[in-house]
């Protein structure tokens, strides 16, 4: 399969050198169509990771490829145009409309002082139609639920229509229901041939459509591989901490993992 994005023996800090880094000497590749899940304790450099990916930061040591080119060297319009980035948490201090938010993901393509034409818009328009959001293309963004945004920030990624899309937390703060309807979409994006990697808390999450994870603890990647071999009883309570059970459940049709609560 085509290698997309490389990671070569990168590392990062926030500070100065001699302040503690977040990771060190972290290598990986994530090929097209993969579905690539990172999963880890709080604070242990997911989002960090993920923005390094994304050009947002730049590790201080090791270097990531794009397509075979290094990162650091492309524009941000260039890396625009091939990745897509959902943050975290991010919302709007103005009651933009949802369609206005969406097309901002044109911006890679304009040129500068420009706006968004009819073909952004139509592009715009059809991906809310994909994602299921066009209802709600007149509301503004603040009068919409956790999970409708989270959709709308997606669709904007997917405005920009892009080869890889970057994933920070995407189910974080939403109920069950939403939780499953943007997996499900994220999985039908995989399906489509875009490739993705997402940093989630949920490691029974990762059995539901990952090629491979990653697991990061202590700023190193402590065990890399499919889903069965990684998403196992022993790693996962090295890596949280707690009591895990991993069992095949018949009426779900996967492997799911919960904790136990000690008695």
């Amino acid at each position: 399969m085509t290698e997309r994005i490389k990671a070569e023996n990168i590392s990062f800090r926030y500070g100065s050198p001699g302040t503690p880094e977040v990771f060190n000497s972290l290598s990986f590749s994530v090929s097209q169509g993969e579905l690539v899940s990172f999963l880890g304790p709080n604070g242990t450099g997911k989002s960090t990771l993920l923005k390094c990916l994304n050009g947002i930061l730049r590790p201080d040591e090791g270097l990531v490829y794009l397509d075979g080119v290094n990162l650091s060297t492309l524009s941000r319009n260039d890396i625009a145009r091939k990745i897509g980035f959902v943050p975290q948490s991010q919302s709007s201090t103005f009651p933009f409309l949802v369609r206005d938010v969406v097309v901002m993901g044109r911006t890679p393509h304009l040129a500068m002082f420009s706006s968004p034409g009819k073909k952004d818009r139509l592009i715009a328009d059809e991906i809310m139609e994909l994602v299921g959001i066009s209802h709600i293309s007149g509301k503004p963004c603040n009068m919409i639920s956790g999970g409708e945004w989270q959709l709308v920030l997606i669709a904007r990624a997917l405005t920009q229509k892009p080869e890889i899309l970057i994933l920070d937390e995407p189910t974080s703060h939403l109920d069950l229901g939403n939780q499953l309807r943007v997996l499900n979409f994220v999985y039908g994006l995989v399906k489509s041939g875009i490739t993705v990697v997402m940093a989630s808390h949920f490691p029974d999450h990762a059995f539901l459509g990952s090629s491979n994870v990653a697991v990061l603890k202590d700023g190193t990647i402590m065990a890399q591989g499919t889903p069965d071999d990684v998403i196992t009883e022993p790693i996962l309570e090295k890596t949280y901490g707690v009591r895990v059970k991993v069992s095949y459940f018949e009426e779900a049709g996967r492997k799911v993992c919960v904790p136990v609560i000690n008695s």
